[in-house]
Order: structure tokens, then sequence, then C-alpha cells
């Protein structure tokens, strides 16, 4: 089966395009159960994906062929970006559904001459599904452990000979597999996302077409699961017991710990402890196509993002602590112009 991919703005097969490209096909996606970017990276050479803080805004970095960011955090360039439908997302996108795309493209090495600053070790598109000619949709239902269920579905087809459209929807929650051993021993570690896409193509003739999306994603997760080992517990660089930096290290496998002590009761008047994130993001792209086989394409994009993430920052549920309460408003906004001609130049 030939893989179409457009890393590089214009439709072109897998195997012609020059430059290293890991694609996954939306029936990949189905068929291997991918559902995260950490999913695509178990199965991508020299891609890797590892975050700090759970979902927290700006606390996931990419790194292609080991080239990464040293500092994390919103506002902070990473060197392998990601990108919707060709628009630049920034902070977290652990969230990013994967039930909608029609493939996603895994870009190695740099790319900024195609997708701007922030792509010197690489570049991760999702490319949506675009309305189709012929009515069609799907469900789907999983549940599992810990609370785990996922509902998604999409429709879509014409609305005229030169009208289509397609929507999705999808809700995901996870109840956790840790339990805080401070207050009634509520699970740490839950998540739940919902998201909303809607698409809608119009051709007013052959040599013209525009794409308009707009999406919504909304994410309200727990507090992170994490736990303080005492330095008593430390096998490794042991100097005295009186000495002020013995048994600084820990050699061996990490113990297996199912409870963490977390002060969260402050948070509650804050909205709870936990990561949430509020995003909006819309897209147009117009492709025309006039004399002597050029054709202008347009790429014109936003995003909204609302981030909010209450955390106990002694992580270990000493009190008082200093309330950590960061708040964070990100609008981007993007126009791209592209002229291309025959040789497709």
């Amino acid at each position: 089966m030939e893989i179409v991919v457009t890393a590089r703005k214009r439709e072109e097969s897998l195997q012609d395009v020059p430059i290293s490209i890991s694609a996954f096909t939306a029936k990949t996606v189905e068929n291997m159960g991918l559902q995260s970017i950490d999913d695509i990276a178990r199965f991508t050479p020299g891609l890797s994906s590892t975050t700090a803080f759970g979902r927290a805004p700006g606390s996931n970095r990419p790194s292609i062929r080991g080239v990464t960011t040293v500092l994390n955090g919103i506002g902070n360039a990473s060197a392998a970006s990601t990108f919707v439908d060709g628009v630049y997302i920034s902070g977290s996108t652990q969230s990013t559904e994967l039930f909608n795309v029609e493939r996603v493209e895994v870009l190695k090495g740099p790319q900024s001459a195609q997708y701007g600053r922030g792509t010197y070790a690489g570049a991760i598109n999702y490319v949506t599904r675009n309305p189709s000619r012929e009515l069609e949709g799907e469900v789907a239902l999983t549940l599992g452990e810990h609370q785990d269920r996922r509902v998604t579905g999409w429709i879509s087809g014409p609305l005229g000979d030169r009208v289509g459209f397609y929507l999705a929807a999808g809700h995901d929650e996870y109840g956790g597999d840790y339990r805080n051993t401070i207050g009634s021993g509520e699970a740490v570690g839950d998540e739940e996302s919902d998201s909303v896409t809607a698409k809608l193509r119009f051709e007013p003739s052959d040599a013209l077409n525009l794409t308009l999306k707009l999406g919504y994603q909304k994410t309200d997760d727990g507090h992170f699961p994490i736990a303080l080992q005492p330095r008593t517990l430390n096998n490794c660089c042991f100097r005295s017991a009186a000495f002020p930096r013995a048994r600084e290290y820990y050699d061996g496998k990490a113990p297996d710990i199912k409870t963490v002590k977390l002060l969260t009761d402050p948070f509650d008047d804050f909205g709870g402890a936990g990561n949430r994130l509020d995003r909006k993001l819309g897209s147009l792209i117009i492709n025309w196509s006039f004399a002597d086989g050029y054709t202008l394409g347009s790429l014109s994009g936003f995003t909204r993002d609302s981030l909010e993430s209450n955390l106990d920052v002694s992580y270990g549920g000493y009190d008082p602590i200093p309330l950590y309460i960061p708040m964070f408003g990100v609008d981007l906004e993007g126009q791209f112009l592209r002229l291309t001609g025959q040789d497709q130049k």
C-alpha cells in the first residue's frame, strides 16, 4: 500500500520523499491501538517522548535522534515541535487525540525551511481526516482496568456537490492506579480528556478548494503520582552517618510504590489539585491552481490555550507548603503562503 505524506507541504509518496520520515496511517493507529505521542514514540526509531509532571503545561519535550532542549515550560522553544494540520501547537501535546487522524508524520532532521523555528531536531505533524465524498462514520468504545473508559466517534460526508463535512468527538478518562495516604485515600494520577473537531471543505471550482477547521480540547487531570524516597534508603555514596550528604544516590531497580503522600486539600478552593488545559484551535487552508501549472497555497491558523497546574511542590505532603498555582494563557497565530510550479518547486 502506498503511503502519501505532506511533510513538504505537498502530496508525495513516502518512498519518494528525500528526507527521513516515519508515517502512521489511520489504519495503523487503529490496528496497533496507538493513543498518544508516547505510543508513537515506542514504534518510531530515533523518537522519544518523556514527561516530567504528568500532562502539565509544557512538561513534555520530544527528542529526535537524541536532540532535545534543556529548558521545559511555557514559552521555551522545543527542538522538535508539534503541528496539527501544519499549525504549530505550543505547550503539552500528551492529550492530543489520534482517533481522528488520517496519519501522523514524524520528520527527522532540521525542518526549518518547511516549518520554521523550533524544528532543528525534527517535527511531528498530525494530519486530521478530511471530509469524504460518501457518508461514513465510526464509533468505538474501550473499557479497561483502573476505570479506564474511552469513547470516540466521527462522521463524514457530502453536503451537496461541492461541499463536504467532517465531525469528530471523543471522551477519555482514567482513574489512576496510585493511592494518596493523606486524606481519604483518593486515587492519584487520574486523567480526563474531551475533544471536538469540525471540518468543512468547499470546492467552488476544479481549480480552487478551501478547508475550514475548528477544534476544542479540554483536559482535567488530578495530581500526578510522585514519591520521595528517604535518604536513609539510598545505598550509594555513604560517607558517615554524621556527613550531611551521606547516601546521596540509589543504585538498582526502583521500588514498586503504589501509595504516595501528597497534600491536595489546600487546592480545593482553587478547583482542586492537578493539571488543566483548555485549548481552542482553528485553521483555513486554501489551494488555488491557475495558469501554467502553478498552485498558490495559503495556511492560516491559530491556537488559544488556557492552562493551570495546581501541585504539591513538596512532593511529600509536608504542611505547611507554599501553594503552587501557576496560570498561563498562550495565544498564537500564523499565516503561510506557498507558490508551487510544475516541477513542485
